[in-house]
This record gives structure tokens, sequence and C-alpha cells, in this order.
């Protein structure tokens, strides 16, 4: 296979000085498993290796995933597949730390799968990775990082209630062969253990981001009457001294004035309603 060819949409980070750079900032110590999510042609997984990592390589490509095998032979376990169809909390992958330069094509599907990594359990967060260091387009990166608490999309703010989200890095994109059209930024996801504010019930959640921010220019007022079925005026009393979010946008609210909103409607809402029967809209 020609070197920097890629078919499957990879970009190789081939520059010395930036894959140096990006191993130094991946914290794996001796002997810790570490799951490198399209390893390629091995520029990273050697490095991996040099650090005394147990490493699991998972390649889409069958000639890649070969030339992985003739390269290290017995020193990497490589795993030929397509990683959206993994379980991300079986082996390999739980209590691993995950690396990837994400092939770009992935990315959206990719971060929501990780969302359920770590799980909500009375009040704290449990996570079945220690972490992910994962390299992502720079325009992805700026959405999914918070800027002064507050998440510009649904993903963002998903992700960031469950890890605090770390950029480390800048790439250019002349670090890649071949050269993408963007750069590109490593970040770390870092799991969090405890909630600085829980949510209540994820279902409800993840529904009421989904109306939010698929309504971004709408104040709060209007975007909830009718959310759970519930009047304005109803939401207004669950809210209480907090109704002040109503007259605010997505864009002007943090991640955590979110998750109040969803905790007050799911006190409300359990007490009155059957959960487990409820359809959330």
């Amino acid at each position: 296979m020609k070197k920097g060819k890629a078919p499957l949409g990879q970009n190789f980070l081939t520059d010395g000085y930036y894959k140096n750079k990006v191993l130094k900032l991946i914290d794996v110590k001796e002997g810790e498993s570490v799951v490198e999510v399209g390893a390629g042609e091995g520029q990273i997984t050697e490095g991996l290796l040099r650090k005394g990592a147990v490493v699991t390589a998972i390649e889409l490509d069958p000639r890649l995933a070969a030339s992985l095998r003739e390269k290290f032979g017995g020193k990497v376990r490589v795993i030929v597949g397509d990683v959206l169809k993994m379980d991300f909390l079986t082996p390999p992958f739980s209590d691993s730390t995950v690396v990837s330069n994400l092939p770009y094509y992935i990315t959206s599907p990719f971060l929501y799968k990780m969302v359920g990594v770590v799980r909500m359990e009375e009040g704290r967060l449990k996570s079945s990775w220690r972490g992910a260091y994962i390299t992502l387009q720079k325009e992805v990166a700026v959405k999914i990082t918070l800027k002064d608490g507050r998440a510009p999309t649904r993903l963002s703010a998903l992700l960031n209630l469950r890890f605090l989200v770390e950029p480390l890095l800048s790439i250019p994109r002349d670090a890649f062969t071949p050269q993408p059209q963007v750069d590109s930024v490593l970040l770390r996801f870092l799991p969090r253990e405890m909630l600085e504010h829980s949510p209540g019930d994820e279902r409800i959640f993840d529904a009421l981001l989904k109306r939010v921010y698929s309504r971004k220019r709408r104040k709060l007022k209007n975007t909830l009457e009718g959310f759970m079925n519930l009047r304005l005026e109803d939401v207004r009393s669950i809210l209480g001294e907090d109704d002040w979010v109503l007259e605010k946008r997505p864009g002007e609210l943090n991640v955590y004035d979110l998750a109040r909103v969803s905790y007050r409607i799911w006190q409300r809402v359990k007490v009155e309603r059957n959960i487990g029967g409820q359809r959330v809209k």
C-alpha cells in the first residue's frame, strides 16, 4: 500500500514534531490498556508501545490491519472492524484510554456513542473508560468545547456534563498526509466523577436538549411550552426562582442551567406520572 493513501477518509499524522507533541500529551502509564481507533500506518501506535502501553489497534481497512500485524507482530492486538458497531462498555474499551486521530466522516456518530460511556448512577457518574485523547477537525473541536460554561450544541452539552473536555494542541493541516482542508485540535476527555448539577432523568434531559437546540433562536418560554405536555404556566411553577431562564435563548445559558431545568421537570413528572410509561417528546 502506498504511503499516505487514505481510502477510508483517514489523514495520517506524519509530521514528526507534532507526532511527538501528541505522544507527550497522552498520559498513559506502563502496563495500562490503550485502544487506538484508526491506527492507520502505526505512527502513534509505535510511540504508545514505547510508553509501555498495552495497545489494541482497531482498523477498518484490512490492508492497513495486515500492515500493522506485520510491523508490530504480537506486540499489538489488531482488530479489523467498524468501531461504530462495537460495544464501548466492554473489552477492549472498558478500563482503557482511547486514542484516535478520528476520521472526519465518523466524528459525530462516534462522539454521540461516546456519551454513553459515562453513565449517571444515583447522582454520581461512572465511566467505562479511563479517558480519551481524540484529534478532531478544528471546527468540531470548537463546537464541543464549553465557552464560559455555555454549550453551543446538544452534543457539547451531553459531552461536557460527563467529561472535562480540554483542548491540548492545535495541529496544522500540513502535519497530515494526505493533507486535509482544515486544521485539527487534540482534545482530552477526562470523565467526571460527580455531577455539578444532576439533570434527573437522562431521557428527559436529552429530549430537552433536542428541543432546545433545534430552536436556538427562540426563548425558552416558547420552546418549553408543550414539552412533556406541560403548559407554560406549569413550567413557570416548576422552575420557581429559576424561571428567569424562560426569557433566555440557548446560547445565553450554560449547560448547568439546562440541567437544572431538566431536573425540575423530572421532579414534577416522576410524582405526577409513571416515568416508565411516559412518552418523552
